[in-house]
C-alpha cells in the first residue's frame, strides 16, 4: 500500500511539473520564432537593396558590403531553423520517456488493482469480511477497517484513471509538438532550397572582391579620401564641443534643466532608440575592422554606414536642439544635433530641412539623404557622441 501511494505521489509530481514546467518551452521557442522573423525581415531589407543597386550592374564596395550582410543573415536563418528543430527533438523525447515512465507505473497499478479486485470479490457476500470487521481490538479500529474496504478499490481506480488521463495529455501534446515539428522541418526544407541562392551569393561576392582587387590603387584612394573626411568630421565635432564647453566656467558642457532630463533620458534608451531611417542595414560598423578586399588593410569607423533606399529621409534619433550644419567635402550635409551631454551627427545628406537652433523630437525629419548617381547607392553615416568620447551607435539603436 506504501510502494502505491508513494507512486501516486510521483506520478502527481511529474504530471505538474510537465504541464507548468512546459510554459518554460514556451517561452524559449517563441524566443526563437522571434529572431527568426526579425533574420528574415533583415533578408527582405537588404534584399530589396541589392536588387536596387545592381540595377546598374556596377561591382561596387558598398554591394560587396551588403552581400556580406545577406550572407550572414541567410546562414543565421538556416541555422536559428535548424536550433528550433533539434529543440522540438529534444522536447518530444523528453515526452516519450515520461510515457513510458508512466506506462509502466500505469501496468503495474494495474495488476495491483486487479489483484484487490479479485480480493474483494473473495470476501464480498461472505463471512470474510465481516470477521475482517469485527476481529478489530475495538470499535474505532473496526470503523476504519470498513472505511479501509470501501476507500481501496475507488482509491486504485482513481489512480488508474488519473495515469490514463495524464498519458493521452501527454501523447496529445506531443502529437501538438511532432506537427509543429514537421512545420519547421518543413521550413528547414524551404531553406535548403534557398541555400541555392545562397551559393550563388557567395559567387557573386567572390566575382566583387576578385573585381576590386583589381582597382587595388582606386579603392586605396577612396580609403584616404574617406580617412580625410571623417577627420573633418570629427574636428567639426570637436570644434563645437569646445566652443560650447565656453559657456560653462568648469570643464564639460553646461546644461539647462531642460537639457539635462533629455541627457537623462537619453543615457536611459540604450537599445531601445528609433533608427535614423524608416528601413535600412548596416554595411559600415563601428569600430576598426580589416578591409574586405585589401590585405593588412583596416578601416576605423567613428559612427555606423547604413545603407538605405533612394529618396529615404534621415531622423533625428532622439528630443534635442540642431547644433550645427555644415558641409564636408564627400559626406554632404552634415547635421549635428545636441542631446545633453550626448551628440548625434548624420552625414551624407542630399538636403536640410533643420537650421541651427531648431528643437527637434525623435523620429523627425532632418534631412534627405545622398544617393549617387554611379553607383545607385544610399548610405547615411550617423555617429554618438557622449562629450568627446565616441560611442557605437548600434549599441544604442532599437534591436
Amino acid at each position: 500500500m506504501q510502494k502505491q501511494t508513494n507512486i501516486f505521489i510521483w506520478l502527481s509530481l511529474t504530471v505538474f511539473v510537465f504541464l507548468f514546467g512546459t510554459q518554460g518551452f514556451s517561452q524559449s521557442k517563441e524566443d526563437l520564432e522571434a529572431q527568426k522573423r526579425k533574420t528574415y525581415e533583415q533578408i527582405q531589407k537588404t534584399s530589396k537593396l541589392l536588387d536596387e543597386t545592381k540595377q546598374g550592374r556596377k561591382k561596387t564596395y558598398n554591394n560587396l558590403l551588403l552581400l556580406n550582410e545577406q550572407i550572414d543573415s541567410r546562414k543565421s536563418l538556416i541555422q536559428k531553423i535548424s536550433e528550433e528543430v533539434n529543440f522540438l527533438d529534444e522536447k518530444i523525447s523528453e515526452n516519450e520517456e515520461t510515457i513510458s515512465g508512466l506506462q509502466s507505473d500505469l501496468d503495474e497499478l494495474k495488476a495491483a488493482y486487479a489483484r484487490m479486485i479479485q480480493h474483494a470479490y473473495r470476501i464480498k457476500n461472505s463471512q470474510d469480511r465481516l470477521i475482517f470487521i469485527l476481529s478489530a481490538d475495538d470499535f474505532n479500529q473496526a470503523y476504519k477497517r470498513l472505511a479501509y474496504l470501501r476507500e481501496l478499490a475507488k482509491f486504485r481506480r482513481l489512480q488508474a484513471e488519473a495515469i490514463v488521463n495524464t498519458k493521452e495529455e501527454i501523447i496529445a501534446k506531443n502529437l501538438k509538438l511532432d506537427s509543429t515539428k514537421q512545420e519547421q522541418l518543413n521550413l528547414l526544407t524551404d531553406q535548403e532550397q534557398e541555400a541555392q541562392k545562397l551559393n550563388s551569393e557567395i559567387i557573386e561576392k567572390n566575382d566583387i572582391i576578385e573585381n576590386l582587387k583589381s582597382k587595388e590603387q582606386e579603392l586605396r584612394s577612396q580609403l584616404q579620401a574617406q580617412k580625410q573626411r571623417a577627420d573633418k568630421l570629427q574636428r567639426e565635432i570637436e570644434r563645437l564641443i569646445a566652443e560650447e564647453a565656453k559657456r560653462s566656467s568648469s570643464e564639460g558642457y553646461a546644461m539647462t534643466p531642460e537639457e539635462k532630463l533629455i541627457s537623462k533620458e537619453f543615457g536611459n534608451n540604450k537599445g531601445r532608440l528609433p533608427w535614423p531611417v524608416a528601413s535600412g542595414v548596416i554595411t559600415g560598423k563601428f569600430g576598426k575592422q580589416a578591409h574586405p578586399v585589401l590585405r593588412g588593410v583596416y578601416i576605423n569607423n567613428n559612427g555606423v554606414d547604413i545603407s538605405t533606399s533612394k529618396g529615404s529621409i534621415v531622423r533625428s534619433i532622439f528630443n534635442g536642439e540642431v547644433r550645427k550644419v555644415f558641409k564636408v567635402p564627400g559626406y554632404q550635409n552634415a547635421i549635428i544635433i545636441r542631446h545633453g551631454n550626448y551628440l548625434s551627427t548624420y552625414t551624407h545628406l542630399e538636403s536640410v530641412y533643420v537650421s541651427v537652433g531648431d528643437k527637434v523630437s525623435a523620429k523627425q525629419s532632418i534631412g534627405s539623404i545622398h544617393t549617387d548617381v554611379n553607383s545607385g547607392e544610399t548610405v547615411v553615416h550617423m555617429e554618438v557622441w557622449y562629450g568627446q568620447k565616441v560611442l557605437n551607435p548600434e549599441q544604442w539603436l532599437a534591436k
